[in-house]
């Protein structure tokens, strides 16, 4: 069972990068970020 979750985790680990690349890609080929607009992560909420 650890060896499994060794490889696993290690798989995703090297493969991550590779994610990134294509889901950059793919935002930039569509041109839009429907899930990024008009959204703020911040947790303080301070206006001045």
């Amino acid at each position: 069972m650890f060896t499994q979750w060794v490889l696993k985790v290690s798989w995703e680990a090297l493969l991550t990068p590779v994610t990134y690349l294509v889901v950059g890609f793919l935002k930039r080929r569509e041109g839009v970020d429907v899930f990024d607009e008009r959204t703020d992560f911040t947790p303080f909420r301070a206006k001045i």
